[in-house]
């Protein structure tokens, strides 16, 4: 959603927090594994499409998408974290 759709400045805050949250963890993405982000879930392109795009085997897209989405929940996961409560990656 929208900043602008959001009513409450509470709620803008929380939501551009969580951007950035994760603007940054997607900024710490290996390039490859970026490439491989944005081609299949922002271009919508299948496993064998970015393989043949990129130059690499499939699974080597399977693997670096598991990758991405493992680095992505982390980052999200430990920000909604509570103060003073471990998040999953401190486990």
């Amino acid at each position: 959603m929208a900043l602008s759709e959001k009513k409450a400045p509470a709620e803008k805050f929380v939501q551009f927090e969580e951007s950035v949250t994760l603007f940054t963890a997607v900024s710490r993405l290996p390039a490859h594994h970026l490439d491989v982000m944005v081609l299949k879930h922002m271009r919508g392109m299948s496993d064998a499409a970015v393989a043949d795009v990129l130059g690499v085997p499939v699974v080597a897209v399977s693997s670096a998408d598991h990758y991405v989405q493992q680095h992505l929940t982390t980052a999200l996961r430990s920000e909604q974290a509570p103060e003073g409560t471990p998040s999953d990656s401190d486990h």
